[in-house]
């Protein structure tokens, strides 16, 4: 996915009408996995984990 496109929809996660997220962990990929894995409950209020929901296809 363009990185570009994913800027701006990280950036408008933060918006309080959308998803008021927060940037508690940046990335992507097995790490952000793991995160989640670990930390369910911040997972829904971080900027990356919506990014990463709203834009890969896999």
């Amino acid at each position: 996915m363009n990185s570009k496109l994913k800027t701006i929809v990280h950036e408008c996660t933060h918006y309080v009408d959308t998803f008021n997220s927060d940037d508690i962990i940046y990335g992507s990929g097995y790490g952000l996995a793991i995160w989640a894995g670990r930390y369910p409950n911040e997972t829904a209020k971080n900027a990356d984990s919506i990014t990463c929901y709203i834009t890969e296809n896999d």
